[in-house]
């Protein structure tokens, strides 16, 4: 997740100011890499909350992941130790 003001197209707007430009927003992105390419997609508030639950989830999976590799690690060094 990302927050970030942005610049709009109009040519006077206060944006494009060279001193001092006040860009609109702050407005949330998600980001996600993916075989060498980063995708981002503009978040409302609805998607916002969807993309905390996902990103929460995400991270359980994650862990639980980690968690099996270590089960996986001590089942092969303390229960296999005579193959």
């Amino acid at each position: 997740l990302r927050r970030h003001g942005n610049i709009c197209g109009r040519p006077n707007c206060s944006c494009k100011r060279a001193e001092n430009p006040k860009l609109h927003g702050p407005y949330d992105y998600l980001s996600h890499r993916y075989k060498d390419k980063t995708q981002t997609i503009f978040l409302n508030k609805k998607k916002l909350i969807l993309a905390k639950k996902g990103i929460d989830n995400y991270n359980k999976l994650i862990e639980l992941v980690y968690q099996l590799a270590e089960i996986n690690f001590r089942i092969l060094r303390y229960h296999y130790d005579k193959l």
